[in-house]
């Protein structure tokens, strides 16, 4: 179940980042997200190297220098 939410933030994430059609005669523009997320890092690194080779034009950086949890974010 935890897992099917990452995937949907995800995917969410990724279709506002890859946003319209872009053209031959276009370059297509790279951007970075981060993302932060505390529960197994493994499966954390495996899910954003599959992104990244889905859309190359996408970098997502997983953040580990956040050290709160839940009730600490507003």
């Amino acid at each position: 179940m935890k897992h099917s939410i990452k995937l949907s933030v995800v995917a969410l994430i990724l279709l506002a980042g890859c946003g319209g059609q872009t053209s031959s005669s276009q370059a297509v523009q790279t951007i970075t997200l981060s993302y932060a997320d505390w529960g197994n890092q493994e499966v954390n690194h495996r899910m954003i190297d599959l992104i990244e080779i889905q859309y190359p034009h996408i970098n997502l950086e997983l953040r580990e220098d956040s050290t709160g949890r839940g009730a600490e974010f507003p």
